[in-house]
């Protein structure tokens, strides 16, 4: 067995597509956004999961992201978010392009004029998605460019409108900014009714607005974390839908008890010393640190609540804690705790890092929170050497890794 490996419950991502269908009604189109290699879990896996529950298109960062899924095998279209300067010529991805499976978002008249550069004169009208900045201030087009800019793309026959987008500041803790944004895009899309095309696709909710409002649903929702499982745990319980509450998320992460060593009651263990031993106890060591993925920041140190993890024994299991700076490969444990309920840890025991059960103490959500980090930043740090197992109890799917069926 490897020493280290995620577990990803596609079966879990196929249910919460389902409830997010339900959540958003027929008349809505869901788009999950796939980008960072779908949170760290594998995008061309998961793509071809979301694909076959459903999704109406699937949306990634930039065109090398849209090429993996595609040359996957990934049927559905493909939007890219980021202000991609849309390579055609000698590029793999002119093919996809010209049967129209893939959507690029423009980012303002100065991005618009250097995709139209590279725009060849047989090529397949491009649908674009024009995103509006309507407060992020990090991509999207200003205000007073966008009504020029519809004017241009419609003059361009290389090109064809098909989206409005915008991306919301704080959709988890903002419901009056969020409804502000809102009103922007709506006003300007109303003002140019006549310019628009009809089958306009007007998409402004991330998994938050999702989860919390549906009058920001619209014409599509792009999902990120919501298909993972996650988003709800930042929403207050005033702007909570109740499906919400029924999605499960998909990740799970063990490793395996290294290493076991006696310590001294007072003795101070890791660099600079950080945490110190209050009673004689056993340590534990795992091989995995941040070069993993697993984050500095989750270190145990004195005077600090440390994070804890699931050790799993023959005899039975205890919640033990980091102890000390977690290094670049290794990790250590403080086995205090399972000794005192009975247990006798040895090397080869599971370490379970993070759970898909909400409501234990190394849920990706509550780790996030103790690091100071989104759980996303978690997810896609883990790195790539340590193996995905794709996990379904029911069914198969096509995948270049491991499925484990049934494993939890």
């Amino acid at each position: 067995m490897d020493a280290s490996f995620l577990e990803v419950d596609v079966a879990a991502i196929r249910r919460n597509y389902r409830r997010l269908r339900d959540l958003v009604g027929p008349q809505t189109r869901i788009c999950p956004v796939i980008k960072g290699n779908a949170y760290g879990m594998g995008a061309t896996e998961v793509g071809r999961v979301l694909q076959q529950a459903g999704a109406s298109m699937l949306a990634v960062y930039d065109a090398n992201e849209a090429l993996e899924v595609l040359e996957a095998g990934v049927r559905c279209p493909i939007l890219v978010l980021g202000p991609d300067p849309v390579h055609l010529r000698g590029s793999p991805l002119r093919g996809f392009c010209n049967e129209g499976r893939v959507h690029f978002t423009v980012h303002g008249l100065d991005h618009w004029h250097r995709i139209r550069s590279v725009l060849t004169p047989d090529v397949t009208p491009i649908p674009l998605h024009l995103e509006m900045d309507t407060g992020l201030r990090r991509g999207g087009t200003p205000l007073p460019e966008f009504e020029k800019l519809v004017r241009a793309i419609q003059d361009e026959p290389r090109v064809c409108l098909a989206g409005v987008s915008t991306h919301f500041v704080s959709s988890d803790r903002d419901a009056a900014l969020t409804e502000a944004q809102h009103a922007m895009v709506r006003g300007e899309v109303q003002r140019l009714r006549g310019l628009l095309p009809e089958d306009l696709i007007v998409h402004v909710a991330n998994s938050c607005a999702t989860l919390g409002d549906r009058t920001t649903h619209a014409d599509m929702v792009r999902v990120g974390q919501a298909w993972a499982g996650f988003g709800v745990e930042f929403l207050s319980d005033g702007r909570r839908l109740p499906m919400a509450l029924d999605l499960e998320p998909c990740l799970r992460w063990t490793t395996t008890l290294r290493l076991c060593k006696r310590v001294a009651r007072g003795e101070r263990v890791g660099y600079h010393g950080e945490w110190t031993a209050d009673q004689d106890s056993v340590l534990g060591l795992v091989p995995v640190g941040y070069a993993a993925g697993w984050s500095p920041f989750l270190s145990g140190r004195d005077g600090q609540a440390a994070p804890q993890v699931r050790l799993m024994t023959s005899q039975g299991e205890a919640w033990v804690q980091v102890a000390g700076a977690v290094n670049m490969d290794q990790t250590v444990l403080d086995l205090g705790p399972a000794l005192a309920a009975g247990l006798s840890p040895a090397v080869g025991d599971r370490v379970e890092l993070i759970t898909p059960n909400r409501q234990a103490p190394n849920h990706l959500v509550r780790l996030a929170t103790q690091a100071g980090l989104r759980p996303y930043a978690i997810a896609c740090g883990i790195h790539p050497s340590v193996p995905r197992a794709y996990v379904d109890g029911h069914a198969e799917i096509e995948t270049s890794f491991p499925i484990r069926e049934g494993v939890r």
